[in-house]
């Protein structure tokens, strides 16, 4: 399955637990909590290089990496510096993101996974709601491509 149809998988199972469980949430929380799903259901496909989830991640990291280069040619005033940065910067994470990324549908594809990535979310965030609809996104991934596996 492709994002779409995880997103649209996911959607549907938000307006779900938010319609049964959490009919008094605003507009504004409803709306958080949809994206929180939708975005999670992309998380297990983080480990595929051509994944719409992973091609995010890397523009994210290119904005970073730009970021950082462009703070430090404030700071130094020196094109030479930044440029360098940048490109060290790039590097490294083109090393990491290649040499460290789990094999496809492995570890990323698990509800232990999902159970620490709602953990990590629900300690990160101090809401009990948001790791309920992240897990909920992550699983609904699992659901759609069933992939249930334990470990």
């Amino acid at each position: 399955m492709d994002y779409k149809g995880h997103v649209l998988v996911a959607g549907g199972i938000a307006a779900f637990l938010l319609v049964v469980f959490f009919p008094s949430a605003g507009l504004a929380e409803s709306l958080l909590l949809l994206l929180v799903c939708c975005a999670s259901s992309l998380v297990p496909d983080l480990d595929h290089p051509k994944s719409f989830a992973s091609r995010l991640l890397n523009l994210g990291a290119i904005f970073s990496f730009a970021a950082v280069s462009i703070a430090i040619l404030v700071s130094t005033g020196s094109f030479q510096s930044a440029g360098l940065a940048f490109l060290a910067i790039s590097a490294s994470w083109l090393v990491f993101s290649s040499l460290a990324r789990p094999r496809h549908r492995g570890i990323t594809h698990t509800v232990i996974f999902s159970i620490f990535y709602a953990i990590a979310i629900l300690l990160s965030s101090q809401s009990a709601t948001l790791g309920l609809f992240s897990l909920a996104g992550f699983l609904s991934h699992l659901a759609a491509d069933l992939q249930f596996k334990l470990t």
